[in-house]
């Protein structure tokens, strides 16, 4: 399976260089996610289900991906700040809430996630959407601290992959648009 999963990231990859030097932004951006994607599912196939026990991907990494490849580019520790760190912010508020909200308090446990979960963003200026998705899966599953730890390798890997992708050559004559 790991085999088929870097072919295809090679390919996707090679594809979205030839898009972007042809200037056809939208199909190198899609070739760019799907680059990623593959990457991701050969990083958690071959490392870290094998080697940690746990899977690397989250369905919320689908939405991370749009945000990283269709949207306008920010630097690189910018995009990492606002990913990981949006990650993160959410992940202690869950955990905050997973051991202090009290029982009583049960019943508004997804309005105290999604409000805990924008207010740490905002207050960490690391908003990052996809992570208040995270935050409901976290607390409505009764998750811990390691449970946090392979959509983080997730978002890193994809964030890497944006970074190979961001490198590939412009079309002659073109600004940066894919």
């Amino acid at each position: 399976m790991l085999v088929y999963f870097l072919a295809t990231a090679a390919a996707a990859l090679v594809g979205a260089a030839v898009a972007k030097q042809m200037g056809i932004a939208p199909l190198s951006i899609a070739l760019g996610a799907a680059f990623a994607f593959a990457v991701l599912e050969a990083v958690d196939a071959g490392a870290v289900k094998p080697y940690l026990g746990f899977s690397a991907f989250y369905p919320g990494h689908a939405p991370v991906t749009v945000i990283l490849f269709a949207m306008p580019t920010k630097p690189a520790t910018a995009t990492a700040f606002a990913v990981l760190g949006g990650h993160v912010a959410v992940t202690l508020t869950g955990l905050a809430q997973l051991y202090l909200l009290p029982a009583s308090m049960a019943f508004a446990t997804k309005v105290v996630t999604v409000g805990a979960a924008v207010l740490a963003m905002k207050a960490s200026d690391a908003v990052h959407p996809p992570a208040a998705a995270f935050a409901l899966a976290f607390v409505g599953g009764n998750k811990g601290p390691m449970d946090a730890v392979g959509p983080l390798i997730g978002c890193a890997t994809l964030i890497a992959c944006q970074r190979v992708w961001l490198a590939l050559p412009e079309a002659a004559g073109k600004g940066k648009k894919a």
